[in-house]
């Protein structure tokens, strides 16, 4: 919330935004950086199943995030704040025929704003069930020009090279 407040104090025209897992979006964590003036809160949540889900979210518990989301829907409403609240999931091989059942789980939650991405890998590292070679062109892919209007930076203030790059 400081690092937000500060944010906007400095730069009032700043769009900000975070991603999170949904693990610690709770009643204590979520109101401090709504009143902050937090623009867009993205909860990445992959998997409808909770066998899927736990197996894709390492460490996060399905109800307990879902508990979140759903609280996280009802406050932004509730107090009238401008946070903007979106799901991201990734679309794979898998679930691709299945893309509008997972905005609809979303939407009978309260949820209306979802960023739907394909598998990718820009890396080249990793290696995970369901990946094409579409989804995985390593170096050889061209940059997605993210950084021409987004700059990640993680919670302890470190700038990242790209949000799926970690390991680069």
């Amino acid at each position: 919330p400081d690092f937000l407040r500060l944010a906007k104090t400095r730069y009032p025209k700043v769009q900000t935004w975070i991603t999170s897992n949904g693990t610690f979006l709770d009643d204590i964590v979520l109101p401090p950086l709504l009143e902050a003036g937090l623009d867009t809160l993205e909860v990445s949540f992959n998997g409808l199943e909770k066998a899927a889900y736990e197996r894709l979210m390492k460490g996060a518990r399905f109800e307990s995030v879902l508990a979140n989301l759903e609280y996280a829907a009802g406050a932004i409403a509730a107090r009238g704040y401008q946070a903007r609240l979106q799901v991201n999931f990734i679309v794979s091989k898998e679930n691709a025929s299945g893309e509008e059942a997972i905005k609809n789980f979303w939407r009978a939650r309260g949820i209306r704003h979802f960023r739907v991405q394909r598998l990718h890998d820009r890396n080249g590292d990793a290696k995970v069930e369901g990946m094409t070679p579409l989804d995985a062109p390593g170096l050889r892919c061209s940059s997605c020009a993210i950084f021409d209007v987004t700059t990640f930076i993680t919670w302890n203030g470190n700038v990242m090279h790209c949000c799926h790059d970690i390991p680069r």
